[in-house]
């Protein structure tokens, strides 16, 4: 994975080790990228944060599962989705503050994904419904404490 900037392409690295995978997703005008990686132990990849020079792994929401970043705002607020224990079921999750949070699904149905976040913190996704069935436009507004 690489930046482009001022003529000169600028390697990202990687969350560990050889990059086999990695994938680039989005970019805010504070030049922060998100995306997805290897990690080091090659069984996953995880959603990442690159930012002055340094990527960081976003972990996911919880055990030795996958996650990805889709979108990052000018706010630093990133979602995407990860995998959850036990069952590997994909969940949407909003990252902020350092802290990966737990979108949820439509009434515990199996699956949802963040897409994309607004200035706002608006969250535009989709969730399925039913097991291999209709998938549904979700969209989640965030309360402001």
């Amino acid at each position: 994975m690489f930046t482009w900037q001022q003529g000169k392409m600028r390697d990202l690295g990687s969350l560990g080790g050889e990059t086999f995978y990695g994938k680039t997703a989005a970019i805010n005008n504070h030049g922060q990228i998100v995306g997805q990686s290897d990690t080091s132990d090659r069984d996953a990849v995880h959603a990442f944060l690159w930012q002055k020079n340094k990527m960081i792994d976003l972990g996911t929401l919880g055990g030795k599962r996958s996650s990805a970043a889709k979108a990052i705002n000018e706010n630093g607020q990133i979602v995407g989705w990860s995998q959850r224990p036990p069952n590997g079921r994909s969940h949407g999750f909003i990252w902020d503050n350092g802290n990966m949070i737990d979108l949820g699904t439509l009434t515990g149905r199996p699956n949802s994904y963040a897409d994309d976040i607004n200035g706002s913190g608006q969250i535009v996704g989709r969730a399925a419904f039913r097991y291999g069935e209709t998938w549904h436009a979700v969209l989640w507004t965030l309360k402001r404490s």
